[in-house]
């Protein structure tokens, strides 16, 4: 049990930095006038671990009401995001 809570917090640390990192570069772009559109946002949240692409795209008996058709590119919210543990009682989502 000690080495998954070890574990989980290393975890955390690391989600952590990422979301970090993200909102950091967000607000540097916002500050030097850029201006972001969804897709930046979204690869961003790519790029730090936050979101994943759905192999296989879209597919309406899995994944919720969406105005997408079946196949197109989807993404899901990753554990780091939604903040779940992997420690049963972790207490996180």
């Amino acid at each position: 049990m000690l080495d998954d809570l070890r574990v989980e917090l290393t975890e955390q640390a690391a989600d952590l930095h990422a979301l970090r990192e993200f909102a950091r570069v967000l607000l540097e772009q916002t500050y030097e006038g850029l201006s972001l559109c969804g897709v930046d946002v979204q690869e961003l949240a790519e790029q730090h671990g936050l979101i994943v692409e759905v192999p296989g795209g879209y597919d309406p008996e899995q994944h919720p009401s969406s105005d997408c058709d079946p196949g197109d590119t989807y993404y899901e919210s990753t554990r780091r995001l939604l903040g779940r543990s992997r420690v049963p009682g972790g207490g996180r989502g």
